[in-house]
């Protein structure tokens, strides 16, 4: 717009120039239709320039006020779990109503009346620091938007209205803790089994470990992807407001330059009439001509900055374009981010079960050794009792068969006094001589056995 109007205004200045030549250049025989022309012309030229619209001055206080619209840009806004969609929702378009209030996604409502953009921005990056409660402060930035047109107003609104959807992947867990009740069951297990725990155990803190390494390293990517697409948006923004703006001064400056045409064209009547009158009139048609060959060639000027400016255009809805892919890459990756780090928290979920299965059967197993230890005890026990009752039925059986060999000897002993009598009386002939079996029978004795004592399967029936 203001090479327009210095355009304008050089033009201008050749036609006061080209009008005052020529009024100085009329003979004093033609110098009072000279003047009436000239008056003419200077007319018209004050017409225009009143009919033009003047340079717009910014006389806008520089408080906020009810009613007034303000643009918001946060970045470098990570602290809180997703922060980076936060900054995306608050990078847009918003206005002050009429109780002086400013409604702001996540932050709620702030009192913007009397407060200028520099302290607007100040009081919304504290808010944001108050909220995570950590020493980090966002970077804001409030710009005043000084009565847009409604053509810009409702493309950025309509923009602006998009908020993003929540985030849905939280960040990366913590690393994995052991329980303290698990860390003493451990100590307590056998050497190989502890290990082999301690094997798996370390195993699974490794993986854990790559898994989250991974899933902060796709989040941080997902947030300078997210961060980059939201700084091109906002650029392409500006970009395409200037290029309205600029055509709508080319807009402008095609009225003028047809204005122009037109007073050429009663410039060119004017000076039909003037040849017959007088032979300046030439030397006016020629200036008028070459005047008016300056304008056709600003006017071919124009139309090539209007070219250029469409192209500038073209261009900036291809950068849309890709901007919006590279928005939509964006969102695969951090949804890539979230499904990996889905899967470590499952792999975390079932390394704790498998802990738990293992203090499970290492309770299990206490269990039979302290059951294996009563059974040993019981059967030592038994054990020594039938070690007593054996040591007393050797005895028994000792003193049997002592008395058994006496009985014996006095069989002995009183069959030896008899076979000298059966000699006598009988033939020296051989004889058999038939022992009477001694009348006191053999003691049995019976042993009760413990059940440990026992045969396990039943004998075998005698065939």
């Amino acid at each position: 717009m203001n090479h327009v109007q210095g355009t304008q205004s050089a033009c201008f200045h050749r036609d006061f120039t080209f009008i005052g030549r020529r009024v100085s250049s009329l003979r004093p025989g033609t110098r009072g239709r000279g003047c009436t022309l000239a008056l003419c012309l200077i007319s018209l030229c004050l017409v225009l320039l009143l009919g033009l619209p003047a340079r717009s001055q910014s006389t806008v206080d520089d408080r906020l006020g009810p009613g007034d619209w303000i643009e918001l840009h946060v970045w470098h806004w990570t602290a809180l779990r997703g922060g980076v969609l936060e900054g995306l929702q608050l990078n847009r378009n918003f206005g002050i109503d009429q109780t002086g209030r400013l409604d702001l996604p996540n932050i709620g409502s702030i009192g913007a009346a009397g407060l200028s953009t520099d302290e607007l921005a100040k009081l919304i990056a504290d808010r944001l620091q108050a909220r995570s409660g950590l020493p980090e402060r966002p970077e804001t930035s409030v710009e005043r938007i000084l009565k847009p047109a409604t053509e810009t107003t409702g493309s950025v609104a309509s923009e602006g209205g998009q908020t993003a959807p929540e985030d849905m992947a939280p960040t990366a867990p913590e690393a994995l803790k052991v329980p303290e009740p698990l860390k003493e069951a451990a100590r307590s297990l056998p050497s190989e089994h502890e290990q082999a725990l301690r094997r798996e155990l370390e195993a699974a803190r490794a993986a854990l470990d790559v898994m989250q390494r991974n899933a902060r390293e796709e989040s941080a990517e997902a947030h300078a992807v997210a961060d980059k697409a939201a700084r091109q948006a906002q650029d392409l923004e500006k970009q395409r407001q200037k290029a309205e703006a600029l055509a709508l001064d080319l807009e402008a400056a095609r009225r003028v330059i047809e204005g122009f045409k037109a007073k050429a064209m009663v410039w060119d009547d004017e000076k039909a009439a003037m040849l017959q009158a007088d032979r300046s009139a030439e030397a006016s048609r020629a200036a008028v001509q070459r005047t008016l060959d300056e304008e056709r060639h600003k006017v071919e000027l124009v139309e090539q900055e209007l070219a250029s400016s469409r192209q500038a255009i073209d261009g900036l809805r291809t950068g849309a374009d890709e901007a919006a892919v590279e928005r939509a890459n964006a969102i695969k990756d951090r949804q890539a981010a979230e499904a990996a780090l889905k899967q470590a928290g499952e792999a975390l979920a079932l390394e704790r079960q498998r802990a738990d299965a293992a203090a499970r059967d290492l309770d299990s197993m206490r269990k039979e050794r302290d059951a294996s230890r009563e059974a040993a005890a019981a059967l030592s026990a038994a054990l020594g009792q039938e070690r007593e009752r054996s040591v007393g039925l050797a005895r028994i059986l000792s003193a049997a068969r002592q008395a058994t060999g006496i009985v014996k000897a006095e069989r002995r002993t009183v069959n030896m006094k008899r076979m000298p009598k059966a000699s006598a009386r009988k033939a020296p002939d051989k004889q058999r001589v038939k022992l009477q079996r001694s009348p006191q029978p053999d003691l049995v004795a019976t042993i009760a056995l413990p059940a440990a004592l026992l045969p396990t399967r039943p004998p075998k029936p005698d065939p």
